[in-house]
Protein backbone atom coordinates (compact mmCIF):
# COMPACT_ATOMS: atom_id res chain seq x y z
CA UNK A 1 0.00 0.00 0.00
CA UNK A 2 1.53 3.15 -0.98
CA UNK A 3 1.71 5.97 1.63
CA UNK A 4 -1.38 7.69 1.54
CA UNK A 5 -3.61 5.44 0.46
CA UNK A 6 -4.74 5.56 3.92
CA UNK A 7 -8.73 4.62 3.00
CA UNK A 8 -8.68 1.00 2.15
CA UNK A 9 -11.31 -1.56 4.43
CA UNK A 10 -10.87 -5.16 4.05
CA UNK A 11 -13.09 -7.81 5.03
CA UNK A 12 -12.58 -9.43 8.30
CA UNK A 13 -9.24 -7.24 9.25
CA UNK A 14 -7.78 -5.35 11.70
CA UNK A 15 -7.79 -1.73 10.84
CA UNK A 16 -5.65 1.32 12.06
CA UNK A 17 -8.18 3.99 12.46
CA UNK A 18 -6.35 7.74 12.87
CA UNK A 19 -9.21 10.29 13.96
CA UNK A 20 -8.01 13.95 13.66
CA UNK A 21 -8.95 17.59 15.26
CA UNK A 22 -9.79 20.13 12.43
CA UNK A 23 -6.58 21.90 11.74
CA UNK A 24 -4.88 19.62 14.56
CA UNK A 25 -6.50 22.05 17.27
CA UNK A 26 -6.36 20.46 20.85
CA UNK A 27 -9.59 18.89 21.65
CA UNK A 28 -8.98 17.37 25.20
CA UNK A 29 -8.52 19.77 27.95
CA UNK A 30 -10.66 18.42 31.19
CA UNK A 31 -11.19 15.15 32.48
CA UNK A 32 -15.04 15.67 31.35
CA UNK A 33 -13.35 16.27 27.37
CA UNK A 34 -11.53 12.62 27.78
CA UNK A 35 -14.45 11.10 29.68
CA UNK A 36 -17.29 11.98 27.67
CA UNK A 37 -15.64 10.56 24.63
CA UNK A 38 -14.54 7.71 25.98
CA UNK A 39 -17.34 6.51 27.25
CA UNK A 40 -19.44 7.47 23.94
CA UNK A 41 -16.67 5.59 21.97
CA UNK A 42 -17.16 2.42 24.53
CA UNK A 43 -21.16 2.21 24.07
CA UNK A 44 -21.59 2.88 20.16
CA UNK A 45 -18.68 0.65 19.48
CA UNK A 46 -20.59 -2.13 21.88
CA UNK A 47 -23.75 -1.22 20.14
CA UNK A 48 -22.17 -1.67 16.46
CA UNK A 49 -20.22 -4.89 17.55
CA UNK A 50 -16.55 -3.01 16.83
CA UNK A 51 -13.83 -4.79 18.21
CA UNK A 52 -10.80 -3.48 20.09
CA UNK A 53 -7.68 -4.09 20.39
CA UNK A 54 -5.89 -0.75 20.78
CA UNK A 55 -6.92 2.76 21.88
CA UNK A 56 -5.39 6.28 22.62
CA UNK A 57 -6.56 9.27 22.74
CA UNK A 58 -4.31 12.18 22.35
CA UNK A 59 -4.53 15.76 22.67
CA UNK A 60 -5.76 16.22 19.30
CA UNK A 61 -6.53 13.03 17.77
CA UNK A 62 -7.06 9.41 18.21
CA UNK A 63 -5.98 6.00 17.16
CA UNK A 64 -7.75 2.74 17.69
CA UNK A 65 -6.98 -0.72 16.06
CA UNK A 66 -10.66 -1.94 15.18
CA UNK A 67 -12.56 -5.14 13.52
CA UNK A 68 -16.17 -4.07 12.27
CA UNK A 69 -18.35 -6.73 10.71
CA UNK A 70 -18.55 -5.03 7.39
CA UNK A 71 -17.80 -1.31 5.57
CA UNK A 72 -20.88 0.03 6.31
CA UNK A 73 -21.46 -0.56 9.70
CA UNK A 74 -17.57 0.47 10.39
CA UNK A 75 -18.38 3.82 8.79
CA UNK A 76 -21.58 4.28 10.36
CA UNK A 77 -19.86 3.58 13.74
CA UNK A 78 -17.25 6.13 13.09
CA UNK A 79 -20.05 9.04 11.57
CA UNK A 80 -22.07 7.98 14.42
CA UNK A 81 -19.25 9.35 17.01
CA UNK A 82 -18.04 12.15 15.72
CA UNK A 83 -21.30 13.82 14.85
CA UNK A 84 -22.14 13.33 18.30
CA UNK A 85 -19.17 14.16 20.33
CA UNK A 86 -18.60 17.42 18.23
CA UNK A 87 -22.25 18.45 19.00
CA UNK A 88 -21.96 17.50 22.51
CA UNK A 89 -18.56 19.35 22.33
CA UNK A 90 -19.59 22.80 20.42
CA UNK A 91 -22.54 23.25 22.91
CA UNK A 92 -20.49 22.41 25.98
CA UNK A 93 -17.96 24.56 25.10
CA UNK A 94 -19.90 27.44 23.39
CA UNK A 95 -17.86 27.00 19.98
CA UNK A 96 -18.88 26.38 16.57
CA UNK A 97 -17.64 24.92 13.78
CA UNK A 98 -15.92 21.86 12.65
CA UNK A 99 -13.90 19.82 15.14
CA UNK A 100 -13.08 16.67 13.05
CA UNK A 101 -10.64 16.85 9.83
CA UNK A 102 -12.30 14.30 7.31
CA UNK A 103 -12.49 11.90 6.25
CA UNK A 104 -10.66 9.78 9.26
CA UNK A 105 -7.78 7.81 8.01
CA UNK A 106 -7.90 4.02 8.32
CA UNK A 107 -5.69 1.15 6.65
CA UNK A 108 -5.76 -2.77 6.95
CA UNK A 109 -3.33 -4.80 9.04
CA UNK A 110 -3.29 -8.05 7.32
CA UNK A 111 -0.70 -9.92 8.85
CA UNK A 112 0.28 -10.55 12.59
CA UNK A 113 3.56 -8.36 12.52
CA UNK A 114 1.85 -6.00 11.15
CA UNK A 115 -0.69 -6.11 13.36
CA UNK A 116 1.70 -6.28 16.33
CA UNK A 117 3.84 -3.13 14.80
CA UNK A 118 0.69 -1.51 15.22
CA UNK A 119 -1.10 -2.44 17.89
CA UNK A 120 2.42 -1.14 20.11
CA UNK A 121 2.66 2.44 17.31
CA UNK A 122 -0.47 3.24 19.14
CA UNK A 123 -0.22 1.96 22.57
CA UNK A 124 3.85 4.05 22.51
CA UNK A 125 1.74 7.26 20.85
CA UNK A 126 1.98 8.95 24.04
CA UNK A 127 5.69 8.23 24.93
CA UNK A 128 6.92 8.98 21.46
CA UNK A 129 4.40 12.31 22.02
CA UNK A 130 6.26 12.90 25.79
CA UNK A 131 3.52 12.62 27.75
CA UNK A 132 4.90 9.40 29.66
CA UNK A 133 8.42 7.77 29.96
CA UNK A 134 5.98 4.32 29.43
CA UNK A 135 3.06 3.40 27.45
CA UNK A 136 1.63 1.34 30.28
CA UNK A 137 2.06 5.10 32.39
CA UNK A 138 -0.91 6.69 30.13
CA UNK A 139 -4.38 6.06 31.20
CA UNK A 140 -6.02 6.69 27.84
CA UNK A 141 -4.53 4.17 26.59
CA UNK A 142 -6.59 1.47 28.64
CA UNK A 143 -3.48 -0.89 29.21
CA UNK A 144 -3.03 0.03 32.78
CA UNK A 145 -6.80 -0.98 33.09
CA UNK A 146 -5.81 -4.97 32.70
CA UNK A 147 -6.62 -7.21 35.46
CA UNK A 148 -6.67 -3.51 37.92
CA UNK A 149 -9.46 -1.49 38.47
CA UNK A 150 -8.05 1.70 40.23
CA UNK A 151 -4.11 1.82 38.47
CA UNK A 152 -4.36 5.72 39.02
CA UNK A 153 -5.79 5.97 42.24
CA UNK A 154 -6.28 4.22 45.72
CA UNK A 155 -9.34 2.81 44.93
CA UNK A 156 -10.77 3.50 48.79
CA UNK A 157 -14.76 3.76 49.15
CA UNK A 158 -14.83 7.36 50.29
CA UNK A 159 -17.58 9.27 51.06
CA UNK A 160 -21.02 8.79 51.04
CA UNK A 161 -21.34 11.22 47.81
CA UNK A 162 -18.91 9.08 46.29
CA UNK A 163 -20.18 5.75 46.60
CA UNK A 164 -23.49 7.55 45.16
CA UNK A 165 -21.48 8.19 41.98
CA UNK A 166 -20.16 5.24 41.71
CA UNK A 167 -24.00 3.62 41.66
CA UNK A 168 -25.24 6.32 39.30
CA UNK A 169 -22.35 5.70 36.81
CA UNK A 170 -22.70 1.85 36.83
CA UNK A 171 -26.60 2.86 36.19
CA UNK A 172 -26.03 4.59 33.24
CA UNK A 173 -23.03 1.83 31.87
CA UNK A 174 -26.33 -0.88 32.24
CA UNK A 175 -28.16 0.75 29.60
CA UNK A 176 -25.66 1.44 27.92
CA UNK A 177 -25.62 5.33 27.72
CA UNK A 178 -22.46 7.58 27.52
CA UNK A 179 -21.44 10.10 30.47
CA UNK A 180 -22.55 13.21 29.08
CA UNK A 181 -20.57 16.66 30.12
CA UNK A 182 -23.41 17.90 32.71
CA UNK A 183 -23.64 14.86 34.60
CA UNK A 184 -19.73 14.47 34.76
CA UNK A 185 -19.84 17.65 36.03
CA UNK A 186 -22.60 17.00 38.60
CA UNK A 187 -20.64 13.69 39.77
CA UNK A 188 -17.20 14.92 40.34
CA UNK A 189 -18.45 18.41 41.70
CA UNK A 190 -18.68 17.19 45.27
CA UNK A 191 -15.61 14.99 45.15
CA UNK A 192 -12.03 16.03 46.47
CA UNK A 193 -9.05 15.72 43.81
CA UNK A 194 -8.13 11.97 44.94
CA UNK A 195 -11.53 10.95 44.67
CA UNK A 196 -12.06 12.57 41.72
CA UNK A 197 -9.25 10.45 40.91
CA UNK A 198 -10.79 7.44 41.97
CA UNK A 199 -14.15 7.53 40.10
CA UNK A 200 -12.08 8.43 37.01
CA UNK A 201 -10.70 4.88 37.47
CA UNK A 202 -14.06 3.71 38.16
CA UNK A 203 -15.84 4.93 35.11
CA UNK A 204 -12.86 3.62 32.41
CA UNK A 205 -12.80 0.76 33.87
CA UNK A 206 -16.39 -0.17 33.79
CA UNK A 207 -16.75 0.98 30.00
CA UNK A 208 -13.31 -0.45 29.07
CA UNK A 209 -13.91 -1.66 25.39
CA UNK A 210 -10.42 -3.21 25.07
CA UNK A 211 -10.55 -6.81 23.95
CA UNK A 212 -7.59 -7.65 25.84
CA UNK A 213 -8.28 -11.07 25.18
CA UNK A 214 -7.57 -10.33 21.41
CA UNK A 215 -4.94 -8.49 21.96
CA UNK A 216 -2.97 -10.61 24.14
CA UNK A 217 -3.20 -13.20 21.48
CA UNK A 218 -0.77 -11.93 19.47
CA UNK A 219 1.76 -11.70 22.48
CA UNK A 220 1.71 -15.43 23.40
CA UNK A 221 -1.18 -14.34 25.63
CA UNK A 222 1.27 -12.90 28.27
CA UNK A 223 0.59 -9.52 29.44
CA UNK A 224 3.78 -8.62 30.99
CA UNK A 225 5.65 -10.24 27.64
CA UNK A 226 3.82 -7.56 25.39
CA UNK A 227 4.91 -4.82 27.78
CA UNK A 228 7.97 -5.66 27.95
CA UNK A 229 7.57 -5.87 23.73
CA UNK A 230 5.97 -2.47 24.26
CA UNK A 231 9.25 -0.79 26.00
CA UNK A 232 11.53 -2.52 23.69
CA UNK A 233 9.67 -1.30 20.38
CA UNK A 234 7.73 1.64 20.01
CA UNK A 235 5.85 0.22 16.67
CA UNK A 236 5.88 1.35 13.55
CA UNK A 237 2.95 3.17 11.22
CA UNK A 238 3.57 3.40 7.16
CA UNK A 239 0.14 3.86 6.01
CA UNK A 240 -1.18 6.76 7.82
CA UNK A 241 0.21 9.78 7.85
CA UNK A 242 0.89 11.66 11.58
CA UNK A 243 2.75 15.00 12.25
CA UNK A 244 4.83 14.02 14.86
CA UNK A 245 5.31 16.74 17.65
CA UNK A 246 5.96 16.74 21.38
CA UNK A 247 2.38 16.56 22.89
CA UNK A 248 4.16 17.40 26.63
CA UNK A 249 4.06 21.41 25.52
CA UNK A 250 0.45 21.41 25.50
CA UNK A 251 0.62 20.15 28.64
CA UNK A 252 2.65 22.59 29.86
CA UNK A 253 0.07 25.31 28.03
CA UNK A 254 -2.80 24.11 30.36
CA UNK A 255 -1.09 24.55 33.63
CA UNK A 256 -0.23 27.56 32.43
CA UNK A 257 -3.51 28.02 31.85
CA UNK A 258 -4.57 26.73 35.51
CA UNK A 259 -2.09 28.64 37.68
CA UNK A 260 -3.62 32.03 36.17
CA UNK A 261 -7.17 31.39 37.13
CA UNK A 262 -9.10 30.40 34.29
CA UNK A 263 -11.71 28.49 33.92
CA UNK A 264 -11.94 26.52 31.11
CA UNK A 265 -14.28 23.42 31.63
CA UNK A 266 -16.96 25.11 30.07
CA UNK A 267 -15.90 27.35 27.64
CA UNK A 268 -13.47 27.94 24.46
CA UNK A 269 -10.20 30.29 24.36
CA UNK A 270 -12.37 31.80 20.92
CA UNK A 271 -15.02 33.47 23.28
CA UNK A 272 -12.23 34.57 25.96
CA UNK A 273 -11.49 38.11 25.62
CA UNK A 274 -8.64 38.92 23.05
CA UNK A 275 -6.31 40.58 26.04
CA UNK A 276 -6.45 37.38 28.10
CA UNK A 277 -5.55 35.28 24.74
CA UNK A 278 -2.79 37.64 23.83
CA UNK A 279 -1.32 37.08 27.50
CA UNK A 280 -0.94 33.53 27.03
CA UNK A 281 0.47 34.26 23.79
CA UNK A 282 2.53 36.05 25.50
CA UNK A 283 3.87 33.51 28.28
CA UNK A 284 3.41 30.57 26.14
CA UNK A 285 6.21 31.94 23.85
CA UNK A 286 8.06 33.07 26.82
CA UNK A 287 8.15 29.58 27.45
CA UNK A 288 9.60 28.17 24.32
CA UNK A 289 6.34 26.99 23.17
CA UNK A 290 6.53 27.01 18.92
CA UNK A 291 3.33 29.44 17.69
CA UNK A 292 2.18 26.39 15.37
CA UNK A 293 1.59 24.93 18.48
CA UNK A 294 0.15 27.68 20.72
CA UNK A 295 -2.60 28.09 17.85
CA UNK A 296 -3.58 24.86 18.00
CA UNK A 297 -3.91 24.88 21.85
CA UNK A 298 -5.89 28.10 21.70
CA UNK A 299 -8.40 27.22 18.25
CA UNK A 300 -6.68 30.93 16.83
CA UNK A 301 -6.24 28.67 13.74
CA UNK A 302 -8.89 26.66 13.39
CA UNK A 303 -12.00 27.56 11.19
Amino acid sequence: MKKGSYRVFKQGMTHHVFVKAIDGIVLFFTLEDFLYFFTLYSCLARRYHITVRGFSIMPNHIHSNESAPDLDTFLKFHSHLESVYAREYNKWHNRKGKLFQKPFGYAPKTVAKKIRDNISYIANNPVVGALVKNAIDYRWNLLAYYNCTYPFSSGNSGTRALRKAKEMVKGYYKSLRPLGYKLLQSLFRNLDRDEQTCLADYIVSLYNVLDYKSLLSYYKDDFNNMITAFNANSGSEYDIPEDYENYGQYRKMLQIVTRKGLDISQNCFENMDSAIVKDLETCFLAGGISPKQIAKFLHTNCC
